[in-house]
């Protein structure tokens, strides 16, 4: 009887470690949530902060996979039209990418062709995943409105 309780225990540990809050979606060891508000950049990193989360950061393909995944199932049928804030930002730095939570370089990348083009006279300082572009990324302004994800460790 002891040996199934530790093993009970340690079961339930280890999901408790593993499971995300609901609503949020796992994937390597990180919880993600979807915001469904189109917000600025800075409020969608609030919005984040009250959650005790960031805005996603992207370091590999399989975060970039896994996130581009999930925005096409919750875009479905309006993808073309949805965005998603990210984590960078070269608003400090024209063409210098950080992901502002760390101030860490951004060293991965999955721009859309032609990004990040800085198109509006020098205000695309922030990124997001587009769903126009297959939701590979693209600089838009901060101001702009979409919606966001959030990532929490």
């Amino acid at each position: 009887m002891p040996l199934l309780r530790l093993v009970l225990f340690v079961v339930l540990c280890i999901h408790e470690i593993s499971s995300c809050r609901n609503g949020w979606e796992t994937y390597d060891g990180h919880c993600y949530l979807l915001g469904d508000r189109k917000v600025t950049w800075g409020d969608a990193s609030a919005l984040c902060k009250a959650e005790h989360a960031h805005l996603a950061v992207i370091p590999n393909y399989h975060v970039d996979n896994f996130l581009r995944q999930l925005a096409t199932k919750y875009a479905y049928g309006h993808s073309e039209t949805i965005r998603f804030w990210l984590d960078g930002s070269d608003a400090d730095i024209e063409g210098d990418w950080i992901w502002a939570e760390s101030g860490h370089r951004v060293t991965y990348t999955h721009w859309n062709h032609g990004e990040p083009s800085n198109s509006r006279h020098g205000t695309d300082d922030c990124l997001v995943l587009h769903g126009g572009m297959g939701f590979r990324w693209d600089d838009i302004p901060c101001l702009y409105q979409a919606r966001y994800i959030c990532e929490s460790p």
